[in-house]
């Protein structure tokens, strides 16, 4: 009977091995699935967190965008932090509580340098379209801002 255990446990031992090999490749299979998305994440939804309640697509622009070629004259001092307070603080600011958040969690706030460069590639990818952006919503942000917003964060959003 020790002979049959010893030859039972050895197979399960293996048969665990190769179960655990198939799932690894299964899991990489499906990160590897996962990060591949289009040439322009702008156009796709953003993770579900730090107060964006839509569902999860990866939106992700490197901390320099190729995209900003010309590099920018703006700054949080010169553009970024009126630019925020000016057309999102209203509703993604630390200092308000949650029935005057119109929706955005506690986590997506808008009122810092630090808080802004945190959530940059999903501030682009809401407010980052010259027209159809989502944010803010009421979409009265004017033409050229919209643009430097653009400029700003693809460049780093430079403090």
């Amino acid at each position: 009977m020790s002979e049959l255990n010893k030859l039972l446990k050895a197979s399960l031992v293996s048969l665990l091995n190769q179960l655990t090999r198939e799932v690894t490749v299964i899991a990489i299979a499906i990160t590897i699935s996962l990060s591949c998305g289009t040439s322009d994440p702008v156009t796709e939804d953003a993770p579900k967190d730090e107060g964006f309640n839509i569902p999860n697509k990866k939106a992700v622009y490197p901390a320099t965008s190729s995209e900003c070629e010309n590099g920018t004259s703006l700054s949080w001092g010169s553009f970024g932090q009126a630019f925020f307070e000016r057309h999102c603080t209203s509703c993604h600011s630390s200092d308000l509580d949650t029935s005057r958040r119109s929706g955005a969690t506690s986590t997506s706030n808008f009122d810092t340098y630090s808080s802004v460069i945190k959530q940059r590639s999903k501030i682009l990818l809401y407010a980052g379209k010259l027209t159809g952006a989502k944010m803010p919503p009421t979409n009265t942000v004017p033409l050229d801002e919209r643009k430097a917003l653009i400029e700003y964060l693809k460049c780093g959003a430079p403090e």
